[in-house]
């Protein structure tokens, strides 16, 4: 499990190394309270570009129209790159702790391998379902607005 998590380490590096300084005008208008990982994501947006990710599934267009609904259709194929950059330097994270603890265990069980993918199935659904809480916020918004406009 040591050789594992140098393995990782080691491609961590390289990957940060690789995307250094490189996507830094496309992350510079995005909050860094918003996206935690605002530091990681630029090596998530290099694994992007090189797999010539086209967002054109299925899925991606579901998130296309809540990021539409957002942050307005016009800008929504940024936010979608923008969360899939985010989603994907979360999982980098936790692929990178999760090599550390199993190295640190030693020999780890076949449990600690179910938990290891349960927490990335975890980051996976929790990264859009954080886009649903803020699409709710936003509505409950709208009518407190609608609200308060009627009785003004």
């Amino acid at each position: 499990m040591v050789l594992v998590f140098v393995v990782v380490l080691i491609l961590f590096g390289v990957l940060y190394m690789l995307s250094k300084n490189k996507y830094d005008e496309f992350i510079a208008p995005l909050d860094k309270k918003t996206y935690s990982m605002k530091v990681l994501m630029p090596m998530a947006l290099y694994l992007i570009d090189k797999a010539k990710y086209q967002f054109n599934t299925k899925y991606d267009h579901g998130l296309y129209l809540r990021l539409g609904e957002l942050y307005g259709h016009n800008n929504a194929r940024y936010y979608l790159k923008v969360h899939w950059a985010h989603k994907l330097a979360l999982l980098i994270l936790a692929i990178l702790i999760i090599a550390f603890f199993a190295a640190a265990m030693g020999n780890p069980d076949m449990s600690f391998g179910v938990f290891g993918l349960v927490v990335l199935g975890l980051i996976f659904y929790l990264t859009d379902n954080e886009i649903n809480q803020k699409i709710k916020k936003r509505h409950l918004m709208m009518q407190m607005t609608f609200l308060t406009s009627l009785l003004c």
